[in-house]
């Protein structure tokens, strides 16, 4: 079966293009959103489990682990800290809280943004759960993931043909070798 975490949905729609780029978030911003979610309580254990079906692939296990429920409001929280690019992690988070809606079963959800260069919360903006849009997220990390695991196919086929001892161009037919 074809699994998905909801951080692996919001890689693929945000992050993906980084790898193609040469581009990486560095152990030490990793380290420092960490301990910032930690110090702050957002660090909620329970696993989510739900399956989803997609009409040309079938069924998706999809995973997810949201950063703060708080029961007794009904509401998911997200935490994205971020250095300059306060509404490119706006985004990415909206994203992760539909997916973590979605696997809560919960309607309401928030999207904290935190400024590591202020050292403070600075937003939280307020979401409900959009069903069409949980759609369009679903079905373009599903067909993301699905053309990356094609690449990773023909990058492997052509390895193995350069392993051979010689590849031939797919434009005009001629032989490397």
């Amino acid at each position: 079966m074809n699994k998905l975490s909801a951080g692996q949905i919001a890689s693929l729609i945000f992050y993906r293009q980084n790898d193609f780029s040469g581009k990486k978030v560095s152990d030490r911003q990793l380290k420092d959103g960490s301990w910032i979610h930690q110090r702050l309580g957002y660090n909620q254990e329970e696993v989510f489990v739900r399956y989803y079906y997609h009409p040309k692939t079938g069924w998706w296990k999809i995973v997810g682990v949201p950063d703060k429920i708080i029961e007794e409001e009904g509401v998911v929280e997200e935490l994205k800290t971020y250095i300059t690019r306060k509404d490119w992690q706006s985004y990415v988070g909206k994203v992760q809280l539909m997916v973590y809606l979605w696997l809560t079963g919960f309607t309401k959800g928030r999207v904290v943004l935190y400024s590591m260069n202020a050292k403070k919360i600075t937003e939280k903006q307020e979401y409900e759960f959009d069903k069409k849009f949980f759609k369009i997220i679903m079905d373009t990390a599903i067909s993301l993931e699905l053309k990356i695991r094609e690449f990773r196919k023909n990058f492997e086929k052509a390895q193995e043909k350069i392993k051979k001892g010689g590849i031939k161009n797919e434009v005009d037919g001629s032989s490397s070798n």
